[in-house]
């Protein structure tokens, strides 16, 4: 994790003296952190790592440039196989949580969702139906627990 908050850090750096007025969000990427095949580790655990991972982004907020906020994946909100691999959405841990959104905007940062895989099937579970597709109905459930957790994201 140092390493890459140092990556952060000389990343917004360098874009803050580029364009000042700009804020530069990180999407902390679950590969930097956890390898190019978290799948090999067992999702449920790349799905955990990532949770703790991100909370050790978020403290360390105050910490890095003023212009960084974060963009969260939200996999635990919405997608399906973070959902299968935790036994169901019931028993899947929620993140981000209503604490882990005020601590961002305790620091004055911008916090967004970024929700890569909203779709019914996605690359690393077998298809349900044959083809990969857009799901409305997930945009409209993970706008709710955005909306839930305090993010207007």
């Amino acid at each position: 994790m140092p390493e890459y908050l140092r990556y952060v850090r000389v990343l917004a750096e360098r874009a803050g003296a580029a364009q000042p007025a700009r804020p530069a969000l990180r999407r902390h990427l679950v590969h930097l952190l956890l390898g190019a095949r978290p799948a090999g580790q067992g999702w449920r655990g790349a799905f955990d790592r990532e949770i703790t991972a991100s909370r050790q982004v978020i403290a360390a907020l105050p910490d890095l440039p003023a212009h960084v906020g974060v963009a969260l994946p939200c996999h635990h909100l919405y997608r399906a196989l973070a959902f299968s691999e935790y036994g169901g959405r019931g028993q899947t841990p929620i993140f981000p949580s209503t604490e882990d959104v005020a601590q961002v905007r305790r620091a004055g940062r911008q916090i967004l969702a970024w929700p890569h895989f909203v779709m019914d099937d996605d690359a690393y579970r077998a298809p349900a139906w044959g083809i990969v597709h857009s799901e409305v109905r997930y945009l409209q459930a993970l706008l709710r627990s955005l909306r839930a957790v305090g993010s207007t994201a």
